[in-house]
């Protein structure tokens, strides 16, 4: 048989039987359609086949039709002839779970086909906010095992593929759909299969933000703006034609907070814009006016009290009106943590992690310590010293201070800020310096009990007679403690004087929380706090918090008219009890306000209060008035030398902390060999004396300030030798060495701290 080409540039080009292509022009005679009438997802079983020979000329051989090893047929004609159309019947002979794939093909067509059982499917529904512009429910149809053959949807479905196609949990196992957003049952039939759901969502909220917005880049460069939702509604992203980086929260339901700050360079002030574009798009604009106006200095002082567990803070305008400052949303408290984070700057916490650093403050002075940290975003190691920390931490909070109305266009000029009384002078260098690196400002410092005495004793009357007031602050990692002579013989003023210090930096209510906590067992120590808030192993527990609370009071004699509590953790019961043993028949009370006392009372300040507009005296009040020097009648800090013995290097007081300025100390005998002699002036920030504690760590609260070469020429007789020092009330050191009544050296005077 033979036929002739039918491309219109041959012309009847003759073909023979065995001609599948013409020759001279390439078009192919003989078009094949393969399809399947029930979808080309089997099982086992018959399936229809049809083939469709839509050629004009010539015959198709069917010994050439090729199917997958999984299905065979029982008899195939050898060839169709042009426009015949042929049903095979397939058996499929093997299947999978997972779905089994193959290929029909003939000619140039083919098919491609599935082979499982039927297929395990659920409809998944996205229950996030539906745009109510929108009205459309996102969904997937998910295939768990097995292949699906979908060829339409319900009527207003729509789908992100071109249909028919085939789902397979082996190849593409979700299909993405959109639906009406209607709540209730959903029935789908697809292909004589049942397919159940039920919808549920929420209607996306309202979303309200201010149209404008003044951008003070003098006040700060971080832009922060209230939001809020009436409804649920989901943020993705916020766009802007400045360089911006933003935070938002991802969901918001009620009050928020969105900020942007400049990635690079600042913007320049003018007009500009930002949208927060929602997750099921709409929009929504923002107006910018950006300005930058020139800074003045702030009148006034920041107080700052920065505790070791929470700080707080309070503005003293040029008036004398003090304000408490909102740091931390709407609390007056911030969290002394510090969360460290990878590309952001680190956040005030509470909650333990490996990023966080608490309690910075009281290993401040440790020389060799450091806060080894690991990121949560990169998990890289971060290192850093606890005056490292101080800086950052005093970084973030001048930051949100300067972001307050108050100073929305002025520079801070003056910072009064509180430190614990038995901070050594090379401990309050540090906090200085630390201060220093992030505001040049006026910086006057003051003692915690001291501030906590001044805002109990100011505006309120006095006997007119000279007493002692014993302020005892329990706070949540340390214990501060100061007795103060009062002088209210003259009922319209009121003299204070710091006679004694004492305290307890590494221990506070936490450690008290810690004690409890080992008296638990293990199922039970997360209710550490609860437990010692309740009260009922109080038997058990405070033998062991006793012993502590001994240290904590100033070392000689000590005998106050009246005791005042500050702290959050003084409300534990057996410190009032334990005080009124020690000072039985003393009148005790609380300050009023325990955890703000100390930013309340640093107003009276003697620098602050004579910088500030004349006081008038309310009838019933009394004037405070203040030493120049605050603190410097005593000795902050234990001052030793480093002594061997049998047991190794031991820490040898000579001065103690509270000691009174100036004062004398001698240490005798004193083995001394001709030449050199190093000596070694301590200070010891805790209460080990020796080097090598009892499990082989080096006790690192024991600080040498200054090794002395002492220069010895002959020979001394320790038994008639002594070392006798002199610490005057700047704390500059004087040294001397005596034999038999002579003085044979001396060294000094030096100061130990210099500025």
């Amino acid at each position: 048989m033979s036929a002739r080409c039918l491309g219109p540039e041959c012309e009847g080009w003759e073909l023979s039987e065995t001609d599948r292509f013409c020759p001279n022009c390439g078009l192919w005679q003989y078009p094949v359609a393969l399809s399947c009438p029930s979808g080309p997802v089997m099982d086992v079983g018959p399936v229809r086949l049809r083939v469709d020979f839509q050629g004009h000329y010539g015959w198709l051989d069917l010994t050439e039709l090729e199917w997958p090893s999984w299905m065979r047929a029982e008899a195939v004609p050898a060839r169709l002839e042009p426009g015949q159309s042929l049903d095979l019947e397939l058996q499929v002979s093997e299947s999978r779970p997972e779905g089994l794939p193959g290929l029909i093909r003939l000619g140039m067509s083919q098919l491609e086909v599935w082979s499982s059982p039927p297929a395990q499917c659920q409809l998944v529904w996205d229950t996030a906010p539906v745009n109510p512009e929108h009205n459309l429910v996102r969904g997937w149809l998910q295939v768990d095992s097995g292949a699906l053959w979908v060829s339409e949807l319900p009527p207003g479905w729509s789908c992100s593929q071109t249909l028919p196609l085939v789902l397979s949990q082996r190849s593409r196992p979700r299909l993405e759909l959109w639906a009406p957003a209607v709540r209730g049952p959903l029935r789908w039939e697809l292909n004589g299969r049942l397919l159940e759901s039920h919808l549920e969502f929420a209607l996306a909220g309202q979303l309200e933000l201010p149209e404008r917005l003044e951008w003070c880049l003098t006040s700060s460069t971080r832009l922060r703006i209230s939001v809020r939702s009436q409804g649920l509604v989901e943020i993705e992203r916020i766009d802007s034609p400045l360089e911006l980086a933003g935070y938002f929260p991802a969901r918001l339901e009620g009050e928020g907070e969105l900020w942007v700050e400049p990635e690079h360079t600042l913007p320049a002030p003018g007009l500009s814009w930002l949208e927060v574009v929602l997750r099921d798009g709409r929009h929504r604009r923002i107006w910018l006016d950006i300005v930058q106006p020139e800074r003045t200095d702030y009148e006034g002082w920041l107080l700052i009290d920065l505790g070791s567990t929470t700080c707080t803070a309070a503005l003293l305008d040029g008036q004398g009106h003090l304000t408490q400052l909102n740091l931390d949303g709407h609390s007056l408290e911030l969290p002394s943590g510090l969360a460290y984070f990878a590309g952001r700057p680190p956040e005030p916490t509470r909650q333990a992690a490996a990023n966080v650093v608490l309690q910075a403050k009281r290993h401040l002075g440790l020389p060799d310590f450091r806060f080894r940290l690991v990121l949560p975003d990169t998990q890289e190691l971060l290192e850093k010293t606890p005056e490292q920390v101080l800086a950052d931490y005093l970084a973030m909070l001048l930051g949100r201070v300067a972001a307050t109305p108050q100073l929305a266009r002025h520079r801070l000029r003056k910072v009064c800020l509180a430190h614990p009384a038995a901070f050594s002078p090379r401990q309050i260098q540090l906090l200085r310096q630390a201060m220093a690196g992030q505001l040049d400002c006026q910086l006057e410092l003051i003692s915690e009990p001291l501030a906590a005495a001044y805002d109990f004793l100011a505006g309120r009357s006095w006997p007119e007679r000279e007493w002692r007031l014993l302020l005892y602050d329990f706070g949540g990692t340390t214990s501060d403690v100061a007795l103060l002579k009062v002088d209210s013989r003259r009922s319209s003023m009121v003299k204070v004087e710091l006679e004694h210090v004492g305290g307890d930096r590494w221990f506070g209510g936490n450690d008290v929380t810690e004690l409890q906590a080992q008296l638990l067992p293990p199922e039970q120590r997360p209710r550490a706090e609860q437990i010692k808030c309740q009260h009922t192993m109080r038997a058990q527990l405070d033998p062991l918090v006793e012993p502590r609370l001994r240290l904590s009071l100033p070392e000689g004699p000590v005998r106050p008219d009246l005791i005042v509590l500050s702290g959050q953790g003084s409300l534990y019961p057996l410190i009032p009890e334990w005080l009124q043993k020690q000072f039985p028949g003393v009148p005790l009370e609380r300050a009023a306000r325990p955890k703000h006392c100390v930013v309340l009372g640093s107003r009276h300040h003697p620098e602050v209060v004579r910088s500030g507009p004349p006081r008038s005296l309310t009838p019933g009040q009394a004037w405070l008035a203040f030493p120049e020097n605050t603190g410097a009648t005593v000795c902050t800090t234990r001052l030793g030398v480093k002594l061997l013995g049998e047991r190794g290097a031991r820490f040898h007081p000579l001065v103690g902390l509270g000691q009174a300025l100036p004062c004398t100390a001698e240490l005798t005998p004193v083995s001394l060999l001709p030449g050199e002699n190093y000596l070694e002036v301590v200070e010891n920030l805790g209460w080990e004396v020796d080097y090598v504690l009892p499990d082989g760590s080096l006790n690192s609260q024991l600080v040498t300030l200054d090794k002395l070469k002492l220069q010895v020429s002959g020979e001394l007789e320790p038994a008639f030798t002594c070392l006798r020092w002199a610490l005057s009330a700047d704390y500059r050191l004087f040294v001397r060495v005596e034999n038999a009544g002579r003085s044979v050296l001396e060294v000094g005077p030096f100061t130990l701290w210099p500025e």
